[in-house]
């Protein structure tokens, strides 16, 4: 049995030590384990102590980011809980957000955004398109919070917590 199956990962997931271990062995061997196991630990974007496809696309994702990456990775840091970095307590740039918005206050937020939508004359994939800034026909929460505040404007907790019920993956 694999190591991803065993700790409770899917079979296409490996843990951030065995990430660590691939990236000392086969990547970077002059670098320590330790800050190996630190880049591990900030690609894991979704904090659930495994790297997957999901964490992969983000963080290539982002690769021409540069508030990805801001100050050597303290925003990637912050969202990946390493206060090694910095001391953050604003969540707001949140990659991942994980609090799912309640189905009644979604249906409610997407009236707004639809009437909003309507009023520019925009369809629901045009806007998808317009927010998937990178083309990657994929939308990060980065992408989404920067972009729907050129169409609607949504509190933080409103953007966090619609993209968490949204996100499937």
């Amino acid at each position: 049995m694999s190591e991803q199956k065993r700790n409770g990962g899917t079979s296409n997931s490996v843990s951030t030590t065995f990430f660590t271990n691939f990236l000392k062995n086969k990547v970077d061997k002059k670098r320590t384990f330790d800050e190996l196991k630190n880049f591990a630990i900030m690609m894991d974007i979704d904090q659930d102590g495994f790297i997957d496809a999901h964490d992969l696309n983000t963080v290539i994702g982002n690769l021409q980011n540069d508030k990805f990456y801001k100050n050597n990775g303290e925003t990637l840091a912050m969202t990946s809980g390493l206060s090694a970095f910095s001391d953050f307590a604003s969540t707001e740039a949140s990659w991942f957000p994980k609090e799912k918005m309640p189905i009644s206050k979604a249906a409610e937020v997407v009236k707004v955004i639809k009437e909003a939508l309507v009023l520019k004359q925009v369809s629901f994939r045009s806007l998808f398109t317009k927010l998937d800034s990178n083309n990657n026909g994929l939308l990060s929460f980065s992408e989404f919070n920067r972009g729907i505040d050129k169409f609607v404007a949504l509190s933080p907790e409103s953007k966090q917590q619609l993209f968490a019920l949204m996100d499937s993956n």
